[in-house]
C-alpha cells in the first residue's frame, strides 16, 4: 500500500494533510467545473480529475507513489486539472464581459 509507505516516511500529521490536501482538491473541482459553461473545459477538468482517482486508486495495491516517474505524473495531471478548471472559468469570464461590452 502506497499510503502506508507514505505515512511511514511522513507521519502521521504529512498523511493527514496529504488527504485532507487530494479531499479539498478533489471536492473543488467535481463541485465548481460543472458551473463552466465551456463543456470542452470541463470534460478535460473532469477527465483529468478520472486520471488523478485511478492512479489514487492504483496506490492502494502498490507502492507507484514513491517511482519519482509515476509521482511527477500524478503532480502534472493534478496541474493539468487545475489548468482545465482555471481555464474553463476565464473563458466563462471573457464571454460574459465581451457580451456586456458589445451590447
Amino acid at each position: 500500500n502506497g499510503f502506508l509507505q507514505l505515512a511511514a516516511e511522513i507521519g502521521l500529521f504529512g498523511i493527514g494533510f496529504f488527504i485532507l490536501f487530494l479531499i479539498l482538491f478533489f471536492l473543488k473541482i467535481i463541485r465548481k467545473a460543472r458551473d463552466i459553461p465551456d463543456p470542452l473545459y470541463s470534460d478535460m477538468a473532469y477527465g483529468f480529475l478520472a486520471g488523478c482517482f485511478g492512479f489514487l486508486f492504483l496506490v492502494f495495491v502498490d507502492t507507484v507513489l514513491q517511482s519519482l516517474q509515476t509521482n511527477i505524473m500524478f503532480w502534472y495531471f493534478m496541474g493539468l486539472t487545475m489548468a482545465a478548471f482555471q481555464m474553463g472559468l476565464r473563458s466563462s469570464k471573457i464571454q460574459i464581459t465581451s457580451k456586456g461590452f458589445i451590447s
